[in-house]
């Protein structure tokens, strides 16, 4: 579970203080993103104890997410 959050600090990290228009503009960094978000989709790598104890959190949408970007990432919309 760590390694998700630290991926989405990362994520943090990537876009504090941009702009959707500059975002969009820097492919750099929606490549980090979306990269990082794939990274965090892994979800069927956590046990499933720790998916039962923390029911709240949509694991299945997170790696549902982690699949459209891995098969799509060229068709990827950013809207």
């Amino acid at each position: 579970m760590k390694h998700i959050l630290d991926e989405i600090i990362k994520i943090e990290k990537f876009t504090e203080g941009l702009t959707k228009i500059v975002f969009f503009e820097n492919v750099e960094k929606q490549y980090a993103v979306l990269r990082t978000l794939e990274i965090t989709g892994e979800t069927k790598n956590l046990s499933k104890e720790l998916r039962l104890k923390n029911r709240k959190i949509p694991w299945k949408d997170i790696a549902d997410m982690r699949n459209k970007l891995i098969q799509k990432y060229f068709g990827v919309n950013l809207e």
